[in-house]
């Protein structure tokens, strides 16, 4: 660690432009058919007239077909195929196509129920039974089911369609749930693309029939979503006397496992188990952090503590990622890191060096092995100025990635003077950095710095690795006249003295991929798999991301080349939060979050 010392200024300088947000996507829904009742006689009863759609009555011998619905409402089901062929009732105009009748019985029915124009239902109307062939015509000619039955409008089928999925518009973000917690922590399963909302409470919360009860300090809820915003759980943990812990970050494993980084933890700890209550104990006067897994039902599997040397200690932000056998964690450490207590079983020893003086911080970087918690290694990288992680992730070779700002100098492979980077070491001036350590023992791999001149600023707001964990996401901005990520220089309009948006994506080898400038501000970017990213942000006044002027909780999507593909306001509010993540197969969702209303609100992308 250098022993350089400056006093330093200007540090509110890293401020953002206003935000982005705008109008809801409406949802669309259709409502399945109901159903006529049987045919009485020979021939197949006809439909009734408006509102409902009158029903065929069982089947005859003779081969006569259902009528159709009149009017809107659904067609009825058609009469049961007799030893020759009929034709279940056609869908009236607009209503869903009645569920196809069963095909004859084996003889030569000439169509085997024809499933009532299933999936036309008339005009624009779901399919019926989704096509499902009047039964799949058993004997007939294989039921032709009512023209393939496609699904309702907004693939909301008809009985046993093929629909499904969120009631929305297509090409359109769309609302799917509401979460009774403000301020929380999101995360996305990177398998089935469900949701986790993770968040402090005090009062007794309700989430659908379940009612949580804090702690007399407060507790953490966990809210568990599927990817159509169905609620799958809702659990409490993290029981305090008083003062709570802050949830910081939270990741999901590939087995939908959950690990929660919290800090500013004053008091002792409760996790509820199967048997005996495990308990944290804090360390008095000192800053505190812990690290808890759960199972994918909320259940505590295992926790470490850790503490600094001095109660005005911090380990916050700080950032969490997991991937294979390898959880890694990134943080602000202002004061040394007792290392005895990190890990399950297998501890660190000694002390990783935090930051020392006033307004100074080092950053820390941990790795346990996700499945037991044992500790691996730990590392400390910076000066005596601030230094900041903003994320971390673990690439597709195990290896570690972490970018965010730093003051004056920072070396990633201490004592070798080629791996420095700079700030401008004369200036107060902020760069920022991105860099690679070895998975297996922390080993430098590369590093780099994005400086914008003397007596500047380059910040960030947020980064983090692609859902395909083959690249680095960054963005933040910069008040220099320019600022280059390896690619053309990202200019500046007001030349210097401004704050101006940049976006950057770098490979897992630390090479230039795509950059661009933006005069809208961005809190929150998620790189998929394609190399396409997803941004959001809170905007005080219209701005267009490239569909047109919007304002209030803003999000956008954009190609790997950065072509404009959507973007939508998702609330008026200009105040509160957004974050964006990426889940299976490249779906995006976003999370706005309302403090005043104490909600975070769940979001996902339909293509």
């Amino acid at each position: 660690m250098l022993n350089i010392k400056l006093r330093t200024n200007g540090l509110g300088r890293l401020g953002m432009i206003g935000v982005l947000i705008g109008s809801v996507a409406v949802t669309a829904c259709s409502d399945d058919g109901s159903n006529g009742g049987d045919g009485d006689g020979a021939d197949a009863g006809s439909g009734g007239s408006f509102p409902r759609a009158g029903s065929s009555n069982r089947a005859g011998t003779s081969s006569h077909a259902g009528s159709s619905s009149s009017s809107i409402e659904d067609g009825g089901v058609g009469g049961e195929g007799g030893d020759s062929s009929r034709a279940g009732g056609k869908g009236g105009s607009l209503g869903m196509g009645g569920k196809g009748g069963s095909g004859g019985k084996g003889g030569s029915a000439a169509t085997g129920g024809m499933g009532g124009k299933g999936g036309s239902g008339g005009t624009a109307g779901s399919g019926g039974t989704a096509g499902s062939g009047g039964t799949a015509g058993s004997g007939g000619t294989a039921g032709s089911g009512g023209n393939a039955g496609s699904g309702g409008t907004a693939g909301n089928a008809g009985t046993s369609g093929a629909g499904g999925g969120p009631n929305c518009a297509t090409a359109a973000w769309c609302k799917l749930a509401t979460a009774p917690l403000a301020g929380a922590q999101t995360a996305v399963n990177p398998t089935d693309s469900s949701v986790w909302i993770v968040g402090s409470f005090v009062e007794e919360l309700t989430v659908g029939s379940t009612t949580l009860t804090p702690a007399d300090g407060g507790s953490w809820a966990l809210l568990h979503y599927d990817m159509n915003g169905a609620l799958l759980g809702a659990f409490k943990t993290a029981d305090t006397d008083a003062g709570g812990v802050a949830v910081v970050s939270v990741v999901i494993d590939a087995s939908g496992n959950v690990f929660v980084y919290g800090s500013a933890m004053a008091n002792d700890v409760t996790f509820a188990t199967s048997s005996t209550p495990a308990v944290l104990t804090a360390t008095p006067n000192v800053g505190s952090s812990l690290i808890v897994k759960l199972d994918p039902q909320g259940q505590y599997l295992w926790a470490v503590k850790f503490a600094t040397n001095d109660e005005s200690g911090e380990t916050s932000p700080g950032a969490l990622d997991v991937a294979g056998t390898h959880l890694a964690l990134a943080f602000r450490a202002s004061r040394d890191v007792d290392l005895s207590q990190v890990g399950v079983a297998t501890h660190g020893s000694g002390t990783l060096p935090g930051g020392g003086l006033v307004d100074s911080s080092d950053i820390g970087l941990i790795l346990l092995d996700a499945s037991t918690g044992a500790f691996q290694w730990a590392k400390s990288f910076g000066s005596d100025f601030e230094q900041t992680p903003k994320c971390v992730g673990i690439d597709g070779n195990g290896d570690v990635l972490l970018a965010g700002t730093f003051q004056n100098t920072l070396n990633f492979n201490p004592g070798t003077a080629a791996a420095a980077l700079f700030a401008d070491p004369e200036t107060d001036s902020y760069a920022a950095f991105a860099a690679k350590l070895a998975g297996g023992n922390g080993a430098h791999v590369w590093s780099k710095a994005f400086a914008g001149g003397d007596y500047s600023i380059v910040g960030m707001e947020s980064c983090g690795l692609d859902s395909g964990r083959s690249g680095l996401f960054l963005t933040g901005t910069f008040d220099s006249s320019s600022v280059s990520f390896g690619g053309n220089a990202i200019n500046n309009p007001s030349n210097a003295g401004l704050a101006y948006t940049y976006l950057a994506h770098l490979d897992s080898a630390g090479q230039h991929v795509y950059s661009t400038g933006a005069d809208y501000s961005v809190t929150s970017l998620a790189g998929d798999a394609a190399g396409g990213f997803t941004l959001g942000g809170i905007q005080s006044k219209p701005i267009d991301l490239g569909g047109g002027a919007l304002g209030g909780a803003v999000v956008g999507k954009y190609s790997n080349a950065g072509a404009h593909q959507d973007s939508e306001s998702l609330a008026a509010a200009t105040t509160g939060t957004i974050s964006v993540a990426v889940g299976a197969t490249n779906v995006a969702y976003a999370f706005p979050s309302n403090p005043a209303a104490f909600e975070t609100e769940i979001w996902r992308y339909v293509p």
